[in-house]
């Protein structure tokens, strides 16, 4: 395939969602299940990369187990009958300081500057593979993580990247039980015994524009 003739994300053999989460990873799922209901620019990722803190990684880790485990993203894939993608241990990103210390959180000016080059160094070496396609998530973790992420695409994203955020009311989007809408009606209770069907439960992404300035980089940058 000549990839110079196409910006079709869904037609690279590497199709990669990147997301920055922490104590919601349900953005993950639920833009898969986004992902996988766009029927004109359906590109269902086949490998998935996570940016975390030390506080938000045993969040992450019940989500995902691996390509067999038995995680939130697993148990979405058998639903919908999808490819489980790769998603292990090498790809939940864990962000350090300079030292490869992991980050509690990031709560000060040194932790912002760790998280930036961190964040920056990840998107550097997912855009590098010409066989990629990636697919980028503002939807969770610290407003500076969202941000150092988008921006980071700003410079390094090429025509095949996409800029996404998923769309989920409030009383869902924090429910720990909620991961996605479910093909069958099933019933999630709320912490005050309230209860609604996950099936039911709409899910929006949308693509956010964003200018990509890697084409005026010099080589060296890049």
């Amino acid at each position: 395939m000549n990839h110079a003739l196409t910006s079709q994300p869904e037609n690279y053999p590497r199709r990669i969602l990147l997301a920055v989460a922490a104590i919601s990873p349900q953005i993950v799922t639920e833009t898969v299940y986004a992902l996988m209901q766009q029927s004109e620019t359906r590109c269902i990722p086949n490998e998935v990369h996570i940016i975390t803190t030390k506080r938000g990684k045993p969040y992450v880790e019940q989500l995902v187990c691996g390509t067999e485990g038995s995680g939130w993203l697993s148990k979405l894939c058998d639903d919908y009958a999808l490819e489980k993608p790769l998603c292990g241990a090498s790809h939940i990103h864990c962000i350090t300081d300079h030292d490869g210390v992991a980050l509690d959180d990031i709560r000060t000016r040194d932790d912002n500057t760790y998280a930036d080059d961190y964040i920056t160094k990840i998107v550097q070496d997912l855009t590098s593979d010409e066989q990629s396609s990636l697919v980028v998530s503002l939807s969770g973790g610290r407003r500076t993580m969202t941000f150092y992420v988008g921006y980071a695409l700003s410079l390094f994203g090429r025509a095949q990247d996409r800029l996404t955020h998923v769309l989920v009311e409030d009383e869902y989007f924090f429910n720990t039980e909620f991961f996605y809408p479910t093909p069958e009606p099933l019933w999630v209770v709320r912490d005050d015994n309230t209860g609604f069907d996950a099936s039911k439960v709409e899910v929006t992404l949308a693509d956010i524009p964003f200018v990509r300035l890697r084409e005026g980089l010099p080589s060296r940058l890049l």
